[in-house]
């Protein structure tokens, strides 16, 4: 014979299913809004790189330095990749070209003098181009 579910455990069950459905549904949600905002990051960055591509050559290799600690952002340095394709930036001060991307205002002096860098074009925006004696 059947057994009775009495209604408490039918009541906790219920609510159980409420509560998954509801965070999964918050968490769909969450995600669909996120695609927006980064697309709109991305936007504002391939902006502020129009005028450094100007100034830079079509292709080829520069350096990349910046006021982030080795992985604290390296969304800034893979969007400036992404802004500068078909350019390849690596992190290295072992290019003849190399862009800064400041969060601060240019921080040149110290890091001029630090690397041995020359400023080439100070873009005013947290971006600078700077060249370098190679060897």
């Amino acid at each position: 014979m059947g057994k009775k579910i009495s209604f408490r455990i039918t009541l906790a069950i219920v609510s159980m299913i409420i509560c998954t459905l509801f965070l999964n549904l918050s968490m769909l949600l969450g995600m669909l809004a996120f695609p927006e905002q980064l697309r709109k990051d991305i936007s504002e960055y391939e902006k502020k790189y129009e005028k450094l591509r100007e100034v830079l050559p079509v292709n080829g290799v520069v350096g990349y330095i910046s006021d982030d600690q080795k992985d604290e952002n390296a969304g800034r340095y893979y969007i400036a990749q992404y802004a500068l394709a078909p350019i390849i930036v690596t992190r290295s001060l072992d290019h003849k070209i190399i862009i800064g991307n400041f969060r601060t205002s240019s921080p040149k002096s110290e890091i001029c003098e630090k690397y041995g860098l020359v400023t080439v074009k100070d873009f005013g925006n947290g971006l600078i181009i700077f060249s370098r004696d190679i060897k």
